[in-house]
C-alpha cells in the first residue's frame, strides 16, 4: 500500500471523532494494532482491513491508500448522495449549485 496509510487513517479517523478504540472494534481488529498502523509500524495490512477502514472512514478505498485526492474522494461522495436523493431533493440540489455558482 503506497504512501502514507498509517497518517490518512488518523486524521480520517480524528475527523469522524473516533477513538482508536472505536476504530479497532469498527472493523474487529485490536487497538494496538490500529496504533501501529496510525504510527506507521505496519509495513502492510489485508485488502479486506483496508476495504473496512475505508468504509468506516468514509472514504473510497483509493483515497485512504493515497490514489486520489480529497476532491476526487468529495465528488464521489457528491454522486453517490446526488444518486440517494429523489427528484424533488436533486432539483433543490441544483438551485443551490446554481446559487454557489452565481456567487463567485
Amino acid at each position: 500500500m503506497k504512501g502514507c496509510i498509517g497518517k490518512r487513517i488518523k486524521d480520517l479517523r480524528k475527523k469522524n471523532q473516533m477513538t482508536q478504540e472505536q476504530l479497532a472494534e469498527a472493523v474487529d481488529v485490536d487497538i494496538s494494532y490500529i496504533s501501529k498502523i496510525e504510527n506507521n509500524h505496519v509495513r502492510n495490512i489485508s485488502l479486506s482491513l483496508a476495504c473496512e477502514l475505508a468504509a468506516v472512514l468514509q472514504v473510497s478505498l483509493s483515497y485512504l491508500v493515497g490514489e486520489s485526492t480529497e476532491s476526487q474522494t468529495m465528488d464521489e461522495e457528491m454522486s453517490r448522495k446526488y444518486e440517494a436523493c429523489t427528484d424533488e431533493q436533486k432539483r433543490i440540489l441544483l438551485k443551490i449549485a446554481d446559487i454557489l455558482h452565481e456567487s463567485k
